[in-house]
């Protein structure tokens, strides 16, 4: 008999040192005074808190793309303004040239107009000086030659010929004049079209003070939208921390109530979750995968079964319903816990059949297919946890 109350105190004492080792604050336990049904409220309430943090992670990372999308989006302002610079300091360079060689143009224009002005200025010289001579002899030259004729023809051959002098005199002059003349108008036509390059580059320069003031700013919403969306990833990381400890906070209630109760719901066999002659596919295992929109890799935990919508789902063994609500991710979503620290989730469901606190048996009704959540079409995601980790269901259930 006191053999027996020693073995009685010694199984006492190893209980109340196990359920007081699981009860750090860190983790919220109970004392060892805990019921199983209490434990079970407070991974409820931790779930609630898991859920509360799944929605804020989805408005953070809505919150990021968006700071992200809007960075892209001047980013890419930013590089054709960028261009509209560069073809700008193009046009301004190729007016500079341009001017370059309207100056040139101009410059030699200037010299054939001051040699023509010399010309000009040396046959007037010349007439000049042909006609002070002539005056100063009385015109006897002239007069002599045409008076010195000795019949009329002659007269009339020689008048012809002072004529002709006095006309290539004025044309020579006249040719001159018209050659200044539209050397001139060249000139001026050289002027006018380099000052007009000189106002276009004179535009082109406001253009391209306005086009740096717009990549100014441009930069500036950048740097902003840089900070934002650092920002937001910090506030993602630390609830994504958060996330963690309360995950693992599960983990260890979950071991908690394992030693409570040594439920062994979990030691039948577990059935396909579907019907045994429903249609369905399997489109994803559990794993490593990459997903075929380009995402980058995720870890799937659990198995998709593709099947058409309100198709039933048989819970996969008996146990009580934990959890069942709707999310972002998971649409409307339900957990049974089997006992012995197992439970199965079934997700992306068009129809909940059960609620929190339900006994449900192996192979009850309790859902039906949809697609509901962050699905691309009608299936249902089954997931088997030990002790809230997320292990293979292929290693419970067979498919028929």
């Amino acid at each position: 008999m006191k053999k027996k109350y020693l073995s009685l105190v010694f199984l006492v004492a190893v209980v109340s040192f196990t359920t007081v080792f699981f009860s750090s604050d860190n983790y919220n336990l109970k004392t060892e005074a805990a019921t199983v049904q209490e434990n079970k409220k407070a991974v409820q309430s931790l779930e609630s808190d898991l859920k509360s943090i799944q929605d804020s992670l989805a408005s953070i990372q809505y919150n990021i793309n968006k700071a992200k999308t809007a960075k892209e989006n001047q980013l890419y302002i930013k590089s054709q303004l960028d261009q509209e610079i560069t073809l700008t300091e193009t046009k301004v360079e190729t007016l500079e040239k341009l001017i370059e060689e309207y100056n040139t143009q101009i410059s030699e224009r200037e010299a054939e107009i001051d040699a023509k002005n010399n010309d000009i200025d040396d046959a007037l010289f010349i007439i000049r000086e042909r006609l002070i001579l002539q005056h100063e002899n009385g015109n006897s030259n002239i007069i002599s030659y045409v008076l010195g004729s000795s019949d009329f023809a002659e007269l009339l051959t020689r008048i012809e010929i002072a004529n002709a002098l006095f006309e290539y005199d004025k044309n020579l002059i006249e040719k001159l004049t018209n050659d200044r003349i539209e050397l001139t108008a060249l000139k001026d036509e050289l002027t006018s079209t380099r000052d007009k390059c000189t106002e276009s580059i004179a535009e082109l320069e406001l253009a391209k003070s306005d086009l740096q003031v717009k990549i100014d700013e441009s930069i500036a919403y950048i740097n902003e939208y840089r900070k934002d969306e650092a920002a937001y990833q910090a506030q993602y990381d630390a609830k994504a921390s958060e996330m963690e400890s309360i995950e693992n906070e599960i983990k260890d209630i979950l071991r908690q109530i394992e030693l409570q109760e040594r439920t062994n719901y979990s030691n039948d066999e577990f059935r396909f979750p579907l019907a045994y002659d429903a249609t369905y596919w399997n489109t994803g295992g559990f794993g490593w995968r990459v997903w075929s929109n380009g995402r980058k890799t995720d870890y799937h935990k659990g198995v998709d079964f593709a099947a058409a919508r309100g198709t039933p789902i048989y819970a996969s063994n008996s146990g009580t319903v934990i959890l069942h609500r709707n999310s972002p991710s998971y649409g409307l979503y339900l957990i049974i816990d089997h006992g012995g620290g197992v439970t199965s989730l079934y997700a992306h469901c068009s129809k909940l059949l059960v609620s929190t606190g339900d006994e449900v048996k192996k192979g009850d009704k309790i859902a039906e297919v949809g697609s509901t959540g962050d699905s691309t079409g009608n299936h249902l995601h089954f997931s088997i946890l030990e002790n809230g980790v997320h292990v293979d269901p292929m290693n419970y259930i067979s498919e028929p």
